[in-house]
């Protein structure tokens, strides 16, 4: 029996994934991709450095099928929080820049260059809420909401 989370086998997937957007292979960014809540990587900037645009993917939900009694195993949906975000203050296009981060996101999760599938099965895109900045920040961001089955085995 493997003793690691099948949840991390599927989260080193979606990391892999987003490791492909860059503009050497056809995406609009050459984004950081970090583990983790945005508002700290933010915060810990001076001592962990990025470069926007940033992509911070991070757990949000685990909802298991439901407790049976006697079941080696169980089907649990996965929810993901990818916060992404760009840099206000160096752009004239703060709009078009966080829609194109999103298609290079999306794209990214959905297409596999090469074997043409998606690269985690029956993945489901859920709500995309857009961050406006207030006066003085220096990011703008969006958080696109995945979910995905995984099979944890138990015996």
């Amino acid at each position: 029996m493997n003793t690691q989370a099948d949840a991390l086998v599927a989260l080193n997937a979606v990391k892999a994934m987003l490791a492909t957007i860059s503009v050497a292979n056809g995406y609009n960014f050459d984004p950081t991709i970090k583990q983790g809540w945005l508002q700290h990587l933010f915060q810990a900037r001076a001592r962990i450095p990025f470069s926007f645009p940033v992509v911070a993917y991070r757990p949000e939900l685990s909802a298991p099928d439901g407790e049976r009694t006697g079941n080696a195993v169980v089907t649990d949906r996965i929810t993901l929080v990818l916060d992404c975000a760009i840099a206000v203050k160096d752009t004239d296009t703060p709009v078009e820049d966080l829609f194109n981060l999103l298609k290079d996101v999306r794209r990214a999760l959905v297409f596999d260059p090469h074997k043409n599938r998606m690269g985690i099965k029956k993945i489901t895109f859920l709500e995309c809420p857009f961050d406006v900045p207030e006066a003085g920040d220096e990011y703008a961001f969006f958080s696109q909401k995945i979910s995905f089955e995984v099979t944890e085995q138990y015996a």
